[in-house]
């Protein structure tokens, strides 16, 4: 999948030795490399969840298709310009998907 961030090119989750001896000994609750597994979660989450909708999605599709005249050909996207639409409305989905996940921890 699209791991989220190396630690380097993501400061914001980036923690120090210190901030983990912290955590140990109890004085601090949750690091960064919490957060960015929090978030790795609920991206991991988001995507399965949006999978499953899209695969459930694409079935009604094929039924609505098949339905009208048994031709499963038009499913294709007739032009590149659907396909970059459905990609779009895909990343839209999956950003609002993280953000509910990560509302439910």
């Amino acid at each position: 999948g699209m791991s989220l961030h190396t630690r380097a090119e993501n400061p914001k989750y980036d923690s120090t030795q210190w901030d983990e001896l912290q955590k140990q000994y109890g004085n601090l609750d949750r690091t960064n490399r919490d957060l960015l597994k929090d978030d790795e979660l609920a991206e991991e989450k988001a995507v399965a969840q949006m999978k499953i909708d899209e695969a459930k999605e694409r079935d009604k599709e094929i039924e609505r298709v098949l339905e009208r005249d048994g031709d499963p050909e038009e499913l294709l996207f007739d032009t590149e310009e659907e396909e970059r639409v459905f990609e779009e409305y895909r990343a839209k989905r999956l950003q609002e998907m993280k953000e509910r996940c990560k509302r439910n921890f």
